[in-house]
């Protein structure tokens, strides 16, 4: 399993060459190399089995402040697909995991860009109690992968933001775009201030447990 990977947050023009050339290192080559020295290794062996590639709900969710890690997550997502095609003969089988929000200290180690300290640190500290509150716990992709595997699916959304995400983007590449104009720090300020989006965000979590 290829798990190596954080983000950024900020928008395009505020990255550097450098930020670019880090995220593609860990996010995609991580990925790649993993799966090459493990397919190479079973393969070899005449080993059946599942490779598994953790990429993002992001590879089809585009975001505002975040299109690096939206890129990365997406060529991980389409690099599994294609590398599937090609281990199919040996009986391996490759998954894309695409997660959504999931509680975990990931959102709190994003570097944001683009504004001072504190203000990048406000930013911060915004989405990882949006996380917090209405993010699904590790477990949930824990099972997620158990299932993929069992299943052999080539992609496998986690979390319902994930699957409704995905269903959009296969479905109805319009909507898509304006439910992803919407992404950023205005919306998470309206979600936290806004007791009904609360409610309805804390009642899909309860049942997607």
């Amino acid at each position: 399993m290829n798990n190596a990977g954080y983000t950024t947050a900020g928008r395009f023009l505020d990255h550097s060459a450098d930020d670019w050339a880090d995220l593609v290192a860990v996010n995609v080559r991580g990925a790649v190399t993993g799966s090459r020295l493990c397919a190479r290794r079973m393969v070899d062996a005449g080993i059946r089995g599942q490779i598994i590639n953790v990429a993002s709900g992001a590879a089809y969710t585009p975001l505002t402040v975040s299109s690096p890690y939206c890129t990365t997550k997406a060529a991980v997502m389409m690099f599994s697909e294609a590398f599937r095609l090609e281990l199919r003969p040996h009986g391996i089988g490759v998954t894309a995991i695409c997660p959504g929000a999931i509680n975990t200290g990931f959102y709190t180690a994003a570097r944001h860009l683009g504004s001072d300290a504190a203000v990048n640190t406000q930013r911060r500290d915004l989405s990882a109690g949006a996380i917090a509150r209405f993010g699904s716990g590790p477990d949930a992709v824990a099972k997620a992968i158990v299932r993929s595997v069992r299943a052999n699916r080539a992609i496998q959304p986690v979390t319902t933001e994930a699957y409704l995400g995905y269903a959009l983007w296969r479905l109805s590449p319009t909507v898509m775009k304006v439910i992803a104009r919407l992404s950023g720090e205005g919306t998470l300020r309206y979600v936290e201030n806004t007791s009904l989006v609360r409610t309805a965000m804390g009642w899909l979590k309860e049942r997607t447990k």
